[in-house]
């Protein structure tokens, strides 16, 4: 029996994933080794898209019957082979790729209607704010409603221009994991052409389902700067995670709280002042220092916008040591601006339409 398979191999973050040979084998008990199903193995494409064939009829292993009672065998105990029924069938994929100059090996059930595949590793990327970031400032005309917000505005109170700092931030990665140059453009997409359509959406995108993003926003606006629980803690782990990203050189969109709200009313009318970056380097300065290189939609084809950090101490009631927590300045030249806290926004690969 012969099968074709087809799918598509992805790093964590979404972007194809190139020259990864993928086999088709059956998992067998601790004791067997695995069968090797595989016909022909496939090879993934500059879009990750691999095909390849394997017989289904390959995983059953064969027993031998044991006949060391049998008269008319005394010296040759080894019966006839025969199926093994209780061997069963569970399929998997094996993906053998190089990584950092070393060969990594993963593996995914086969399981029916599953066609995209997703590796542990995050592609290593040189990302250049000057170069693949978008030539035109993050200031649109009109105004921008999130649908996502559960939140009414009076007409008079929204104002005359809105920002896409979400959007502009994942599609410059869209771009670079797409291996395409950005628009060329340096005037601010109209509403309703592709680009803005595009920027829109993936603005959209980064709010999370059902708006989860906006409500982690809203959270971290009302917290507290120090305790075990505030935002120079929070900020503290959300860098432990990010971190080997970043050494990695893997970028990441980063929500950035500028702003605090003690009530309700309060958050209604800040909560858009917080911000969205896209962070692709990182420098360790001292044992607690380090600098974050940000492509910031706010700063075009700038290189010197970043985000300096610092380790210390929070403030928090009890004995003991106090936790570790993070002081963050957001530097556009030789200015400085403070920032409470960041977290890393979702963020999935899309590749960018043709043409925009």
């Amino acid at each position: 029996m012969k099968l074709k398979f087809k799918g598509k191999v992805l790093f964590a973050n979404g972007a194809p994933a190139t020259g990864v040979t993928v086999r088709v084998f059956d998992s067998d008990a601790d004791h067997n080794q695995d069968d090797d199903l595989t016909l022909s193995p496939g090879l993934t494409d500059d879009q990750g898209r691999f095909a390849l064939t394997y017989n289904p009829a390959r995983f059953i292993d064969m027993v031998s019957l044991d006949t060391s009672s049998t008269a008319s065998q005394p010296f040759d105990t080894t019966g006839p082979r025969l199926p093994d029924l209780t061997d069963l069938y569970l399929p998997y994929l094996r993906f053998d790729y190089p990584f950092r100059n070393q060969p990594r090996q993963h593996q995914a059930w086969l399981m029916p209607f599953q066609k995209e595949f997703h590796l542990p590793e995050y592609p290593t990327l040189r990302f250049s704010a000057a170069q693949h970031g978008f030539r035109f400032p993050n200031r649109f005309a009109g105004y921008f409603i999130p649908f996502s917000t559960p939140v009414k505005f009076a007409p008079k109170k929204v104002p005359p221009s809105y920002g896409l700092c979400g959007g502009m931030s994942s599609a410059a990665l869209d771009f670079k994991l797409a291996g395409r140059e950005i628009p060329a453009t340096a005037d601010i997409p109209r509403g309703g052409s592709r680009l803005q359509r595009y920027l829109f959406r993936r603005q959209m995108d980064s709010m999370g389902a059902l708006g989860s993003t906006i409500l982690k926003v809203a959270q971290w606006t009302t917290l507290p700067d120090e305790t075990a629980l505030g935002l120079k803690r929070l900020t503290f782990d959300e860098f432990t995670r990010i971190r080997p990203r970043l050494e990695d050189q893997n970028p990441v969109v980063l929500g950035l709280i500028y702003v605090h709200a003690s009530s309700a009313s309060e958050l209604i009318q800040v909560i858009f002042n917080n911000h969205q970056v896209l962070a692709h380097a990182i420098e360790q300065r001292t044992p607690l220092d380090y600098t974050i290189h940000v492509y910031d939609p706010n700063y075009p084809q700038r290189e010197d916008v970043s985000l300096l950090i610092r380790q210390v101490p929070v403030i928090a009631a009890g004995s003991g040591e106090p936790p570790k927590g993070l002081q963050v300045v957001q530097m556009i030249g030789a200015q400085g601006k403070p920032v409470r806290g960041f977290f890393a926004m979702p963020y999935t690969y899309i590749e960018p339409p043709k043409k925009l």
